[in-house]
């Protein structure tokens, strides 16, 4: 699954559910430029590598690997996953996942009634 988490007012929920839908969408029809997938791995190297200096990482990434019963992957193996991550990829995937029939939505505090009745027919 694949999470998107917003923060607006009431009033601007609506348009914020939009503009995410609209995202998805785009990109399960039309995928990521290569200048977008080299961003996107030089943010998620960069941060891992990072956090590679918290010991409450690290353990956590051993406990999860251990519970989850896939491999621990050594920082170098992972930054080698993350380089051999292909545009073509990301848009399959995108495709897969983002599906508006598939959508769940969740609010937490005053929802306008236009934004309800909005959730309540997509889900």
């Amino acid at each position: 699954y694949f999470t998107v988490y917003a923060g607006a007012s009431p009033d601007r929920a609506p348009a914020v559910l939009e503009l995410v839908e609209r995202q998805l969408e785009a990109l399960a029809r039309s995928g990521i430029t290569e200048a977008e997938l080299r961003r996107a791995q030089e943010h998620l190297k960069g941060s891992i590598l990072l956090s590679m200096e918290s010991m409450s990482y690290r353990a956590n990434r051993l406990a999860r690997a251990e519970l989850s019963g896939e491999p621990y992957l050594a920082p170098d193996e992972l930054i080698a996953c993350i380089e051999s991550v292909r545009c073509e990829q990301v848009h399959e995937l995108a495709a897969r996942l983002f599906v508006p029939d598939a959508y769940a939505y969740a609010a937490v505090g005053p929802v306008p009634w236009k934004t309800r009745r909005r959730l309540a027919a997509a889900g």
